[in-house]
């Protein structure tokens, strides 16, 4: 096993050009640095070194942990690290491949959900003339914005969770009635790149194009600022509205949902 070490505020500038030679797989890594930096307690990382270079990188958001192999990662030695970190772990995700390899190391958790998405990303939105309306939302929809979220079951987000994104990212909503019935946000940003999640609409307003002028909104919104849209999706149907939007697959990501387990004993497979 290569020796791991934690990175500090003065590894900064080195570890987001590493990060940066892959930057639609690093997103979720190079955003959170930008945002919230390398004094935040809920955001670590750790850095593999091979003869004076950062090879690979471990990030801890909270019990969320990414990687990303600069051509020289220990999986065995992050393993170690999240095996062994007091604030547990509650899910990893990434690249299909890099989360694998990482996972044949772990041996203090075991999945309890396994989740393959597709990675899609938008070049040039296609045009589309827009039935409905969406525009970006602000502190103020804050209320409406957490009542929406709280009947989103997987995707429900709390009041604090959804002022971290008007804060530092971007929410466009759409209302009927005066009532937000649909929300897209931004999960996370980098100067280059945004994730978008959080697509969701109350039940009895969907199939009236409201959750597409949200998404419509949004991407123009950042397509404008030369900031390039991306997304994950899991379903057909999804895959169908969202190519007609523009967005093109790339990739695979994967992610592991976890809990600890009760023996130390057994490794992990590929079947989990």
């Amino acid at each position: 096993m290569r020796p791991i070490r934690k990175l500090l505020a003065t590894d900064t500038r080195e570890l987001l050009a590493v990060l940066r030679g892959d930057p639609r797989n690093n997103l979720f890594l190079i955003g959170n640095l930008l945002t919230m930096g390398m004094r935040e307690p809920d955001l670590e990382y750790w850095g593999c070194d091979v003869q004076g270079r950062l090879a690979g990188v471990l990030m801890r958001y909270r019990a969320n942990w990414s990687l990303y192999d600069a051509g020289g990662a220990d999986f065995a030695t992050m393993a170690a690290v999240v095996d062994q970190h007091p604030t547990g772990a509650r899910a990893i995700t990434g690249e299909y491949g890099l989360v694998s390899r990482l996972w044949e190391h772990i041996r203090n958790y075991e999945a309890s959900e396994d989740h393959r998405s597709h990675f899609a990303v938008m070049q040039a939105m296609s045009e589309a003339p827009n039935a409905k309306q969406a525009r970006r939302a602000t502190e103020t929809d804050l209320p409406g914005l957490a009542a929406l979220y709280a009947e989103a079951g997987e995707m429900s987000r709390d009041e604090a969770s959804l002022r971290r994104v008007l804060t530092y990212g971007r929410v466009f909503v759409a209302e009927d009635g005066g009532r937000i019935v649909s929300a897209a946000l931004t999960n996370a940003e980098t100067p280059e790149m945004a994730m978008i999640g959080g697509v969701f609409t109350l039940p009895a307003f969907r199939n009236r194009g409201h959750a597409t002028a949200c998404m419509r909104a949004l991407c123009r919104d950042l397509l404008r600022q030369g900031i390039q849209p991306c997304l994950f999706y899991d379903n057909p149907r999804a895959a169908s509205i969202y190519r007609r939007l523009g967005f093109q697959e790339v990739g695979t990501w994967r992610l592991l949902r976890l809990r600890r387990r009760h023996t130390s004993s057994g490794g992990n497979d590929e079947s989990s």
